[in-house]
């Protein structure tokens, strides 16, 4: 079962690319043979992980489709530095009924998660409205906030929401070292910050759950 989930996974990565190419002509993502494999290997990983937690179910099914969304947005903004608009507000709407539809969370939590993920989405928008990143970089925090929330934990939400912020951006910052003009203080081309999102949740996935 959890290899047919694989192979659905890479399947969607494929369409996903197509479409792309398809519906953006200036994209031009060409895929090799070596990605493909990097691509199927990672989403190997993540779903075994993801299996170890929740077994088969709805849990695993939703967070599956979550992290693939993740990890798919990250290679498009890599190769081309952009991250659609559409499938970040698609991204938060999945979020948000997750998020809503958690059954076993008391009033009190909710209000208190539901507070500190919409203080944190504050900081993301600030940080889009001062040009640090990108809108679909924003939206998408928006949306793995509200993922974030109907995780399990014994950590308040504060702390569950800013450890991921200062992951996503040590993984931006060792990712794109090399790009970065130190006398110049500002990166030499533009960056994807999508890759560090991604690599920031694989690694809360491992240490938080």
């Amino acid at each position: 079962m959890i290899w047919l989930l694989i192979i659905m996974e890479i399947g969607l990565f494929t369409a996903g690319i197509y479409l792309i190419n398809k519906y953006d002509k200036e994209a031009g993502i060409q895929v090799s043979k070596k990605e493909y494999v990097t691509m199927g290997l990672i989403f190997a990983m993540t779903e075994i992980v993801l299996f170890s937690f929740y077994g088969y179910g709805r849990e695993f099914g939703c967070h599956s489709l979550v992290l693939f969304y993740l990890i798919f947005a990250a290679y498009i903004d890599q190769k081309t530095k952009q991250v659609y608009r559409i499938g970040s507000i698609a991204f938060i709407l999945i979020s948000v009924l997750l998020f809503f539809s958690v059954k076993d969370m008391s009033l009190y939590e909710r209000v208190e998660r539901t507070i500190c993920i919409l203080i944190f989405s504050m900081i993301a928008i600030m940080q889009g409205t001062l040009g640090w990143m990108g809108w679909g970089d924003v939206l998408t925090y928006v949306g793995v906030f509200f993922w974030l929330g109907t995780w399990k934990y014994d950590h308040i939400t504060l702390e569950l929401l800013a450890i991921y912020m200062l992951l996503a951006n040590v993984f931006f910052l060792i990712i794109n070292v090399r790009r970065f003009d130190w006398k110049q203080k500002r990166f030499k081309e533009e960056v994807a910050f999508l890759p560090g999102m991604a690599g920031a949740m694989m690694i809360l996935v491992l240490f938080i759950k």
